[in-house]
């Protein structure tokens, strides 16, 4: 599966935080690159600019 875009995070972004808990924003870049079956290959693709990752998980 290929990165998603900004749009479509928006409904597993507020599925996770519909418990109303405080998330932390890196917990919840790993949940959602687990969600979305992000390969090893895509969390390590480089902007064009090579100056940061597409998708970071920090």
């Amino acid at each position: 599966m290929a990165i998603p875009k900004y749009h479509e995070f928006m409904k597993p972004v507020l599925d996770l935080l519909k418990d109303n808990q405080v998330h932390k924003r890196v917990d919840m870049y790993k949940v959602l690159a687990m969600q979305f079956q992000l390969t090893e290959d895509e969390l390590e693709e480089w902007l064009p600019s090579g100056k940061q990752l597409v998708y970071t998980t920090e």
